[in-house]
């Protein structure tokens, strides 16, 4: 056991497959605990309507995990559809902090 316990955290491969790990689950605790606050300050809608406008994103994530899984089990490819997925989680990460900070935001 400690043998493999010693080989398994000298894997560069466990590594990087932790690092995505934690990215995935930064993000998702991102979005779920900045997404009211980000719609109320888009919207300035009441309590309740941010409630139900901010169930959409999570129906669109629901709709294309399932497409896209359907389509990565037609295909037998699960690389890029996961490497696509990700890179289109980080551009709307990207746009939506440019939303709200636009560039020279920062500037001293």
């Amino acid at each position: 056991m400690e043998q493999t316990l010693r080989a398994a955290l000298k894997s560069g491969r466990v590594w990087v497959l932790s690092l995505i790990y934690f990215c995935l689950v930064v993000a998702m605790y991102g979005i779920a605990l900045w997404l009211p606050l980000m719609l109320e300050s888009i919207t300035g809608f009441s309590d309740f309507l941010i409630g139900v406008v901010s169930v959409f994103p999570y129906l669109a994530a629901a709709l294309f995990m399932v497409v896209i899984g359907f389509s990565s089990d037609k295909t037998g490819e699960r690389i890029l559809h996961l490497s696509g997925s990700l890179i289109l989680s980080a551009a709307g990460f990207s746009f939506r902090f440019s939303a709200i900070h636009p560039p020279g935001a920062f500037s001293v």
